[in-house]
């Protein structure tokens, strides 16, 4: 994995994301590590205090939602013309493995992150691993059983 965010993909969620760990932010983005559609995503997109658009008188205006709209237990409000992800791509298919390679991506990417998810040793979080490994094996029980329909 060499940058987290490679080839981003314009996209706004149909529905809330709830399978979601807090990667950090960078230059007023927010950096989340997501599942959604069976894949790991890497989404971002541009963080606004609700009282700074008040302030500025944007609160009629259509540019902006609550967070939480999109990315469950997000703060604040996000600007929804920002909101775009990337699929990461890990040289290891063994979760504390590919949890580090994410880590060393946010460190180089985001802001302050060894504070926020780096444990002692220089490991990386184990909420962080057990979150990768939790939706590996998911994400291959899917894959296992995909049925196809066809229609004449």
């Amino acid at each position: 994995m060499t940058q987290l965010f490679d080839d981003e993909i314009p996209h706004i969620p149909k529905k809330t994301i709830r399978d979601l760990i807090y990667l950090w932010y960078c230059d007023w983005y927010e950096a989340w590590l997501c599942v959604e559609d069976w894949e790991f995503r890497i989404y971002n997109y541009e963080y606004w205090e609700h009282d700074s658009l008040v302030d500025w008188w944007h609160e009629d205006e259509t540019w902006w939602a609550w967070a939480d709209n999109y990315f469950y237990c997000a703060d604040e409000c996000l600007d929804v013309d920002t909101i775009r992800y990337s699929i990461p791509m890990f040289s290891s298919n063994e979760p504390k493995e590919m949890a580090k390679e994410l880590l060393e991506a946010c460190k180089a990417d985001l802001e302050d992150t060894a504070t926020h998810l780096e444990a002692v040793g220089g490991w990386p979080w184990q909420a962080l691993i057990d979150f990768i490994a939790n939706w590996l094996k998911k994400i291959s029980e899917y894959e296992n059983r995909l049925v196809y329909c066809y229609y004449k």
